[in-house]
């Protein structure tokens, strides 16, 4: 996962975004988030409705959304692991 974050240029220690890999290309941050939620059905295909709002602007929206995260009630459903949580040893150990 990190060397495709990195091959497209995203730094893989940055908790703030997803990468969607779909037919060989990279979709981030809110393009990656619409074609995700538009394949779950409704009511979260509406999202591609989103598309309507310039990328950039819907970008700096996601940003701000991706940095106040943990602050979002039940944030339980997008809790990192402690840094001090080594999973690959866990995983393969």
């Amino acid at each position: 996962g990190c060397a495709l974050m990195v091959h497209h240029g995203l730094d893989p220690d940055d908790s703030s975004t997803m990468l969607l890999l779909e037919d060989g290309r990279a979709f981030g941050k809110t393009e990656g988030s619409i074609r995700v939620a538009s394949r779950l059905g409704w009511p979260y295909r509406a999202t591609v409705l989103l598309r309507l709002i310039p990328g950039g602007l819907r970008d700096a929206v996601y940003d701000q959304i991706a940095r106040r995260r943990r602050l979002i009630p039940g944030r339980r459903w997008c809790a990192m692991p402690a840094p001090d949580l080594d999973l690959a040893d866990r995983v393969l150990g």
